[in-house]
Order: C-alpha cells, then sequence, then structure tokens
C-alpha cells in the first residue's frame, strides 16, 4: 500500500457483516493473522477493510469451488428396486 492510500479501519460488526461471522469470531482471525485489528485503549477493535475484503474473496471462491466440484463431479445413477 503506498503511502498515498489511506487505510480504511471497520468496526467489528461491519467486518462481520461483510465476512458472514459473528464479530466475537474475529479476535481469532485476528490472532492467526488472518486480518489486521487496532485495539486503542478504552474503544472497540477496528479491522482493516482490505484484509477483511480480501478474506471475503478468498472465502468466496472457495466456496464457488467446492460447490463445482461437488455439482460437476461424476454423477452415478441410482436405481431403487428391480437391479
Amino acid at each position: 500500500m503506498s503511502s498515498k492510500e489511506t487505510q480504511e479501519w471497520v468496526s467489528g460488526v461491519h467486518a462481520g457483516k461483510r465476512l458472514a461471522c459473528t464479530p466475537r469470531q474475529l479476535p481469532k482471525l485476528a490472532a492467526k493473522g488472518l486480518i489486521t485489528v487496532r485495539r486503542i485503549p478504552g474503544c472497540a477493535p477496528r479491522y482493516l477493510l482490505a484484509d477483511v475484503d480480501r478474506l471475503a474473496s478468498q472465502a468466496t471462491q472457495l466456496a464457488q469451488s467446492l460447490a463445482s466440484q461437488v455439482n460437476g463431479g461424476p454423477t452415478q445413477e441410482i436405481t431403487h428396486g428391480d437391479a
């Protein structure tokens, strides 16, 4: 990120909505180094929007990949009864 770009920080509620998780799960993601957190004493933690968006994009790509594997994989015809 260049020095001219500003870093946008978002609340846990906003980050949770973008990641489809609860704000209580965000500290675990931060502890694993997946998102950057800014802690200011007396204030709620803020999360770096670029990291949140990157992680949300990766989750979407993974979900699409898994869905295509499940739906596009080899199919078997299931017969019942007179085999």
